[in-house]
């Protein structure tokens, strides 16, 4: 991973550098950090797991072909992946997409008396509360996607960066990464330096930030200035719910000129 790269992840710049983040910020202490599994709804509400949906007839030939066959992540990208296995399944026999769909049809059918049975399991009260839990996780997964959304527009509306942390500075000041050095060790080296450094020696890039924040405020100001008169309200924080006083901002200014 390069510096630039590195800097335009800035603002999830801990969740990066997790490996060393006890190093560069020691009083958070030593974290341990676990890959864990997702939990469904009804185990987020204390419920036993639902029973899982079966596979439809095209996954589960490709999870028969990924396991007699040589396609793997590490050479190959999922996109890659997929086209090679959707060639084959299109390739396929009547008789051979024949016996996907009799496993898939068996398997919904033994699915659909477990979901029924697990079902009579829980009061008519839980089956609500799992039914709005859902429509709230739909809701939050749609703002989520509205976010991103404004946030690209945002940047095509060259939005001013969020200048560099001191580390990234630090980091950039001193590039002395080996040829053969792997990007995390390397990581680990720069955090012990950053880490023995002294006050003063920090207080360089300290200022420098300051500096540089400083002047990003007053680009943010003139840029969500430039945003309101193009009527681009949405993009100013990124987030839906916090425009909408700069639309009501401007209606309530525009029927006191109607007044007038």
């Amino acid at each position: 991973m390069s510096l630039p790269l590195l800097r335009s992840y800035t603002p999830g710049l801990f969740n990066l550098i997790k490996p060393i983040a006890s190093t560069i910020f020691p009083k958070n202490g030593c974290v341990k950090y676990s890959v864990t599994k997702k939990d469904s709804v009804e185990e987020m509400l204390g419920h036993p797991p639902k029973p899982k949906r079966p596979l439809m007839p095209f996954f589960l030939y490709m999870k028969d072909i990924r396991q007699s066959t040589k396609i793997s992540k590490e050479t190959l990208t999922t996109h890659e992946i997929l086209r090679i296995i959707g060639e084959k399944w299109r390739s396929l026999d009547a008789s051979t997409k024949e016996k996907y769909s009799e496993e898939f049809c068996r398997e919904i059918a033994a699915y659909s008396e477990q979901l029924s049975e697990y079902k009579k399991q829980l009061a008519k009260e839980d089956l609500l509360k799992i039914q709005e839990a859902r429509k709230n996780i739909a809701k939050e997964k749609e703002k989520r996607k509205t976010i991103r959304i404004l946030r690209r527009e945002a940047i095509a509306l060259d939005k001013p960066k969020l200048p560099d942390a001191q580390f990234l500075r630090f980091l950039e000041a001193v590039p002395d990464r080996q040829p053969d050095e792997a990007y995390i060790k390397y990581l680990r080296r720069k955090a012990a330096e950053w880490k023995c450094l002294s006050e003063s020696e920090k207080q360089v890039y300290k200022e420098q930030q300051a500096n540089a924040l400083k002047d990003y405020r007053m680009k943010m100001l003139e840029w969500k200035g430039k945003m309101i008169r193009l009527g681009k309200y949405e993009v100013i924080d990124s987030e839906i719910p916090r425009y909408l006083k700069y639309e009501r901002i401007l209606n309530n200014s525009r029927k006191k000129k109607f007044k007038k």
